[in-house]
């Protein structure tokens, strides 16, 4: 929604994928999602499901057919809800922080450099491409592992910690 500079500027375009196969496991892996109904329309698409067909899309309703977010107030709720979520993957992995590769999904430049702060991650250990690449929407988190895994050798544990609209929030941990 070109109305809205706050989400339109940021958006990238992209595709990626990662293949992982199983092995016999050396360290402990967790994953955890949640969805708070709170934010549900504090970051949505109103048109296209069952309530507003593609099929019903009216140039008048345009907006209903383009991405809303509400950035500032989206933001306040993962800053309030992420650190918890991770405090129990890390706690069920049994690991630390500063043990891990932090791949967090690439939500906006201001996010990440208060998530990385506030969880006290170091910059060498936490992997944003957003400044280079934009916010690549679902592709983000394979894209910047796989740059990640080039740059590093196998065995390392990575944590990887992504956030949807609704407000949905989802971390994991595991080696790569």
């Amino acid at each position: 929604n070109w109305n809205e500079p706050e989400s339109a500027l940021l958006m990238g375009d992209g595709a990626a994928a990662f293949l992982f196969e199983a092995t016999v496991p050396t360290h402990r892996y967790t994953h955890h999602m949640q969805t708070f109904a709170e934010g549900a329309h504090w970051c949505e698409v109103q048109g296209g499901g069952h309530l507003l067909p593609a099929y019903d899309y009216a140039e008048a309703r345009q907006a209903q057919y383009l991405f809303h977010m509400e950035g500032k107030t989206l933001h306040k709720l993962a800053s309030k809800l992420m650190p918890t979520l991770f405090e129990r993957v890390l706690s069920d992995a049994e690991c630390d922080l500063a043990d891990l590769e932090v791949v967090p999904h690439q939500a906006s430049g201001p996010a990440l450099m208060f998530m990385a702060k506030r969880l006290q991650i170091p910059p060498e250990r936490f992997h944003a491409t957003i400044a280079q690449h934009g916010n690549l929407i679902a592709a983000s988190i394979p894209f910047v592992l796989h740059g990640l895994r080039q740059q590093r050798s196998a065995g390392i544990r990575v944590m990887l910690a992504g956030t949807a609209a609704g407000y949905a929030q989802a971390a994991c941990i595991f080696t790569l």
